[in-house]
């Protein structure tokens, strides 16, 4: 979260007389023993669905992963 607000609260200077506002959807997933993730993949996938829920769920958030 502390990444997603510096990126949006950053203007990052592209010219002397432009600068763009850049924001940021994040999906995360954790590897534990109380979910069904066991392999890489499963935890790479389960972060992609994540990021895909916070760009429908309004963008620049972010979303963690069941």
């Amino acid at each position: 979260e502390r990444i997603r607000e510096n990126i949006a609260q950053t203007d990052f200077v592209i010219s002397a007389t432009q600068s763009l506002n850049i924001t940021l959807s994040i999906g995360l997933s954790t590897l534990d023993k109380n979910n069904s993730i066991s392999t890489t993949q499963q935890l790479v996938n389960a972060a992609d669905q994540a990021v895909y829920v916070a760009k429908e769920s309004g963008r620049n958030r972010v979303h963690y992963a069941n």
